[in-house]
């Protein structure tokens, strides 16, 4: 069993890539881990990215993530011109690592 930590832009290749043969399931509501991008997430800025660090100071919220109207959710009501980057984190748990391309 492998654990993987997946970001923004690897949850989007992970469920829209033709080459998945297997997809993960995110819940409405499941709850993230994320950073404002008023600054860079990490030093250097691709660790954040990596299975290995360490993301309990970010705060955490359900997704979705909004700014404007809409409902449920984490509402980032500091967002409109604070902030154009944002960054979440989830866990999950990939029983079979053949099913992944």
């Amino acid at each position: 069993m492998s654990k993987i930590i997946i970001s923004t832009i690897a949850f989007y290749i992970l469920l829209f890539s033709s080459n998945v043969s297997a997809q993960v399931p995110i819940d409405w509501n499941s709850q993230w881990s994320y950073f404002k991008g008023t600054q860079e997430p990490s030093q250097p800025n691709t660790i954040w990215r990596g299975i290995g660090f360490n993301d309990s100071a970010w705060p955490k919220g359900n997704a979705p993530f909004r700014y404007g109207d809409g409902s449920g959710g984490t509402q980032l009501v500091d967002m409109f011109n604070n902030y154009t980057t944002f960054y979440i984190r989830k866990e999950f748990v990939i029983n079979n690592t053949d099913d992944v391309d």
